[in-house]
């Protein structure tokens, strides 16, 4: 092959990344506002939050950690009830083959325990969630997701179900001690 054939392959391949990345990332207003009323309709609460999300390129190392930028998210949270005494975050910030976690995912506590039920379901969302932005954060009263509305929103059932499962492995340890 020619040099000429190669730049011109290069070239392709640029465009249809830039044309993915272009219409295959558009925000779906419609499909955003299905997802946030169907969300409603399963109990959650939705709150707008400015966060740190992570970033990551297309062509950025999985070993190398996301950039970081300050944005507006909508929180979807489902209450804790009993309330656990306890603040902790999983989150997408780095890949370490040695971790926990997979895909890059960190837990950071910043206060109380997190039970060995609880992190069995963070590792499953680890696995599960491997190309996609998720990230939980559980306060004592509730347990919020965040994601990228505009990838998946259609998928609030998804993201209902995780939430769930944490706020049932969260709250199991409560009622066992009760």
């Amino acid at each position: 092959m020619g040099p000429l054939v190669l730049s011109l392959a290069f070239v392709g391949a640029i465009a249809w990344l830039v044309l993915l990345g272009a219409h295959g990332r558009q925000r779906d207003e419609r499909s955003i506002d299905r997802a946030r009323d169907q969300a409603r309709r399963l109990g959650m609460e939705l709150v707008a939050h400015e966060r740190s999300v992570p970033h990551f390129s297309l062509f950025s190392s999985t070993r190398t950690a996301p950039r970081l930028r300050r944005e507006w998210q909508v929180a979807y949270s489902l209450e804790v009830a009993p309330r656990v005494d306890a603040r902790w975050s999983f989150v997408q910030r780095s890949h370490d083959p040695k971790g926990e976690f997979s895909n890059g995912y960190r837990l950071q506590v910043h206060h109380g325990e997190v039970s060995p039920e609880v992190r069995q379901v963070l590792l499953d969302i680890a696995m599960e969630w491997d190309h996609e932005y998720f990230e939980v954060e559980f306060f004592p009263e509730s347990a919020c997701a965040f994601w990228n509305e505009w990838v998946h929103g259609d998928g609030i059932r998804e993201i209902h179900h995780h939430l769930q499962r944490v706020v049932a492995a969260a709250t199991s340890s409560v009622v066992r001690a009760a």
